[in-house]
């Protein structure tokens, strides 16, 4: 190669480079430390509450804020918990109660945002159960997480029962409504999609539901660490859960769909579903779960459940139930 085209080439891919370079910096995607390829992981279980997360999926949203998102899928709430305290996932949508048992593991735990307030979508099923004074010696399928823990403990209060007076097996809620079917126990906890599937055989009925309660908020959760290094992230990802909803609003019959794929139900049950749930976008979230003069003040409900797992014996002392809410980016979205 004579010295003319050694200069030629050297040129070109000089050129390439600067080329490469001015596009990286024209980006409009700026990530807190992260690489530019690196998904966000979301733990993600059936609930109609994260139908937001669902239609931002199906409906790619997360590309036009320049992020992906790589969906962890579980059928137990256990299973969420675990992998977000060990740091298996970045976000996890999960039962705000389930935190207050897992800070102890992981101490950076904090909720960012609000999805919904359960609102008769989580229920006690049972068979031959006229009142709560009839679960007295009962066998009663839950799931073992505190959010179960602590709704079940509501209607058994109602008695003066306790968790003592009756006979728990660990279930999933969906193995719960199987059980009861099948006559292995008495009562159950168990929320949608299964709930109003529960009563189809004509014995099981519908003892006690979430309507009117703040007990059970379901909250998007991360840690402290992740919040400081993929803010710019996060931000995007809920974003994009705030242009889902309102996709999901302003048109319902495409959104049944989708959510209906994800739930493994048919799109006409999705209204009834949607009705047991009391949901929030971004002006929500700050309007309600994250306003002190609110009625469903998020943590009014969690100094509740902190107070009810530590007289359960569940959690060794109450927990600051302040330290595990983070509301700086529903504040930075909204101011």
């Amino acid at each position: 190669m004579n010295r003319r085209s050694l200069i030629k080439l050297i040129a070109w891919f000089l050129s390439g480079c600067f080329v490469s370079i001015a596009i990286a910096a024209c980006s409009p995607r700026q990530l807190g430390g992260a690489a530019a390829d690196t998904p966000l992981v979301v733990a993600v279980q059936p609930w109609i509450g994260f139908q937001g997360h669902y239609i931002a999926q199906a409906q790619d949203l997360f590309t036009p804020e320049g992020i992906s998102v790589e969906e962890e899928l579980f059928q137990v709430a256990t299973d969420t918990n675990t992998a977000l305290a060990a740091g298996r996932v970045d976000l996890a949508w999960i039962g705000g109660p389930d935190l207050l048992t897992l800070v102890s593991q992981a101490p950076s735990l904090k909720i960012i945002m609000v999805s919904d307030y359960s609102d008769g979508a989580d229920g006690v099923i049972g068979r031959g159960i006229a009142s709560p004074e009839d679960m007295r010696g009962k066998r009663v399928a839950r799931e073992d997480a505190p959010y179960a823990i602590i709704f079940l403990g509501e209607y058994l209060k109602q008695g003066g029962l306790t968790e003592d007076d009756v006979e728990v097996l660990p279930l999933s809620a969906s193995d719960a409504v199987a059980a009861i079917a099948a006559g292995q126990v008495d009562a159950a906890t168990t929320y949608e999609p299964w709930l109003s599937a529960a009563t189809a055989d004509g014995e099981t009925e519908i003892l006690f539901t979430t309507k009117d309660t703040n007990v059970v908020p379901i909250v998007l959760a991360t840690r402290a660490e992740v919040i400081e290094s993929r803010r710019e992230d996060i931000l995007a990802y809920l974003r994009a859960i705030d242009a889902a909803l309102e996709f999901a609003a302003a048109n319902p019959e495409a959104a049944a769909e989708i959510s209906a794929q994800n739930l493994g139900v048919a799109p006409d049950e999705i209204p009834e579903q949607l009705a047991g749930i009391k949901p929030f976008d971004i002006e929500g979230n700050r309007a309600e779960p994250f306003n002190p003069d609110s009625s469903l003040y998020l943590l009014t409900s969690l100094e509740s459940a902190s107070e009810t797992l530590f007289d359960l014996g569940k959690i060794s002392a109450p927990v600051d139930a302040t330290s595990l809410i983070d509301d700086s980016l529903i504040k930075e979205l909204t101011d």
